[in-house]
C-alpha cells in the first residue's frame, strides 16, 4: 500500500499473510521519481 507521498518521494509499506491472517512478514520501503532526463 502507499502510506504517503511527499513530491517524488512515495512510502510504502506491505504485509504477507496466511490463510488464517497471521503476518507472516511486514516491509517498508521509499520509492524515489526519477527527474526529467535522468537515466
Amino acid at each position: 500500500r502507499i502510506d504517503e507521498v511527499d513530491r517524488r518521494k512515495a512510502f510504502v509499506s506491505a504485509e504477507l499473510c496466511d490463510a488464517h491472517g497471521v503476518v507472516l512478514a511486514d516491509a517498508n520501503g521509499l520509492m524515489v521519481q526519477l527527474l526529467p532526463g535522468q537515466p
